[in-house]
């Protein structure tokens, strides 16, 4: 197998383990033998599990650009803010069982003593830019177009965490049918 798709086979498995098991849970020889990779082969790509989890992150942060990019194709900003909600609906089970990914792993990474966490805000002002744009479209100014991206990623992070948390989806559920509401009514 080529070097890029070991590395990124491993980031994809550490990816679905980080998210089943937790990153404290998981060691670097867990994860080479899930993907088949000899123990010591996992080193040539990540010296610790700290770089290993840095490169999920910045994955996460492609596909959700990429993702993002997709909703581009609605024809307003009202149906992009609406489909990126209705996205997240659709995966609540994953978030009602294990929550958010990115801030699992971010704060996991972040209660490392000593250490800086760079890739996690990118992961999160990825979303911040993307809904700043969107209800610039609808009208906002700036200031009050960033405030409303904040409010509603905050807002979107607290109810995937307190449906997890809950083992509620449907807390998770109503919260983004009432935002889907407000955004419709803009």
């Amino acid at each position: 197998m080529p070097k890029s798709n070991k590395r990124d086979q491993l980031v994809q498995v550490a990816t679905n383990l980080f998210q089943r098991q937790g990153y404290e849970n998981v060691s670097l020889n867990d994860v080479a033998r899930e993907s088949g990779v000899l123990q010591g082969n996992i080193y040539y790509y990540f010296k610790t599990k700290r770089l290993l989890a840095i490169a999920v992150l910045e994955a996460w942060e492609n596909q959700l650009a990429t993702s993002l990019s997709a909703l581009e194709e609605k024809h307003n900003p009202r149906e992009r803010i609406i489909a990126f909600l209705e996205f997240a609906n659709s995966i609540g089970e994953i978030y009602t069982a294990w929550g958010c990914p990115i801030a699992n792993l971010s704060h996991a990474l972040l209660s490392e003593p000593g250490e800086n966490l760079d890739p996690a805000p990118c992961v999160y002002q990825v979303h911040l830019t993307w809904l700043k744009r969107q209800f610039e479209a609808i009208g906002y100014p700036a200031k009050e177009a960033e405030l409303q991206s904040q409010q509603l990623l905050s807002e979107l992070q607290g109810g995937i965490h307190l449906a997890h948390v809950m083992g509620k989806r449907e807390l998770l559920e109503t919260l983004l049918v009432r935002y889907c509401e407000q955004i419709r009514s803009l």
